[in-house]
């Protein structure tokens, strides 16, 4: 089917609906995120994005790609193919959908600006024609919900910090020969909240669903005050990470999730931080895990 046609159909977590990559073939494509159905109470594309509020992109006005200057710009019931960099403060973006490719970033909040706010909207990235695109990059305060996004190396990366995702669906990393894929990847900042989302990464392959690593590189840096809850969570080398390995990690809770059952290669998590508190977590088989 075409990428806009049945826009709001959806079987299961390997079909996303409306998702314009092609399936994985053996050396890239959009890779296998789980085994099982999403458990009741967790996001699904039905409840995200425009499906979620009952719109098809056929009730959106087309647009092209666009670089947002002004402050307080309201993006609102538009289909934009193309990517979208947000230079201004308190731009929100909703009832939106975006389909990126060809460049690094499908919606880029850049440096210097702030109070990014995006709900009920559909965020694709096409990666064919460059396979390491991600699709979101935030560098100030954003915050996420009831977003449906898929396609990209990685779905959503940080290190300003003062960001929340919630009721969000995020899953359908693009693998390619020597991926890393992270549905959420930090490497510093501080304030960050990731809460009753579905984040499915790849299953059985690298490398999670989030990944908190204050490792120098990558623009890292410490890293403080971070909640994790109520999410559920599948695939990667370990499903989640919070690694201390170069700067200080602070103040990180883990708690509640629901980890899909065997379907990382390694476990759950990697953590080596003494300041990261994980508690309350189950696998999908309901087994508590910490």
């Amino acid at each position: 089917s075409s990428p806009s046609s049945d826009a709001c159909s959806y079987t299961n977590p390997n079909d996303p609906s409306d998702d314009p990559n092609p399936p994985y073939n053996g050396t890239e494509g959009r890779y296998p995120v789980s085994a099982n159905p999403i458990p009741n109470g967790f996001p699904t594309p039905l409840s995200t994005g425009i499906c979620g509020i009952g719109l098809s992109p056929t009730d959106l006005t087309p647009s092209d790609g666009v670089t947002i200057t002004e402050d307080g710009t309201v993006i609102d019931m538009l289909n934009i193919s193309g990517n979208v960099k947000v230079e201004a403060n308190d731009v929100i973006i909703k009832r939106s959908r975006i389909t990126g490719s060809g460049s690094i970033y499908t919606l880029q909040l850049a440096q210097g600006y702030k109070n990014l706010t995006v709900e009920d909207t559909r965020i694709r990235t096409y990666n064919p024609p460059s396979p390491g695109m991600n699709t979101v990059l935030v560098n100030g305060p954003a915050t996420f919900t009831r977003v449906h996004i898929s396609g990209g190396s990685d779905s959503i990366k940080s290190n300003s910090g003062d960001l929340t995702i919630q009721d969000s669906y995020l899953t359908g990393t693009y693998r390619q020969p020597g991926s890393h894929n992270d549905i959420v990847q930090v490497r510093k900042g501080d304030n960050y909240v990731i809460k009753g989302n579905t984040m499915l990464a790849p299953y059985l392959q690298s490398t999670s669903a989030f990944l908190f690593q204050s490792k120098a590189g990558g623009g890292g840096g410490p890293i403080n005050n971070v909640l994790i809850e109520n999410n559920y969570l599948s695939g990667g080398t370990y499903t989640g990470y919070t690694r201390e390995s170069d700067f200080p990690m602070t103040g990180v809770i883990v708690r509640n999730n629901v980890f899909e059952a065997d379907s990382f290669k390694f476990g759950y998590k990697s953590n080596d931080s003494e300041d990261a508190n994980w508690y309350s977590n189950h696998d999908s088989n309901g087994l508590l895990l910490d």
